[in-house]
């Protein structure tokens, strides 16, 4: 069976722990965090560089086209506007004749 104290593994894990390990551990994060932080600043900055391209990309792929078919739009109405003048002409000259063209 063995004693508690082979069974028992508190003592090699306390043994970890004392006060040398311990300065070591706090050294080891301190300059772990000290490579750490300024590539999470890092990440910070190029995932909002990211986000904000992206979101300009989507902004012209859904406006783009919105403002073609508003140009399309556009378009067709002056085009309308053309053929309503051109007919108004066409019923002053079925009125007036060539005194129209006289003038």
């Amino acid at each position: 069976m063995g004693s508690a104290i082979n069974r028992n593994r508190h003592w090699w894990y306390r043994s970890l722990y004392d006060d040398y390990i311990g300065r070591e551990m706090r050294i080891s994060f301190g300059i772990s965090a000290l490579l750490w932080i300024p590539h999470y600043a890092y990440g910070i900055y190029v995932n909002r560089r990211v986000e904000e391209g992206t979101s300009r990309k989507i902004y012209s792929q859904e406006w783009g086209p919105r403002r073609n078919r508003l140009t399309h739009s556009l378009v067709f109405e002056q085009f309308e506007q053309v053929i309503d003048d051109w007919q108004k002409l066409n019923q002053e000259y079925a009125q007036k004749g060539q005194a129209m063209l006289e003038q």
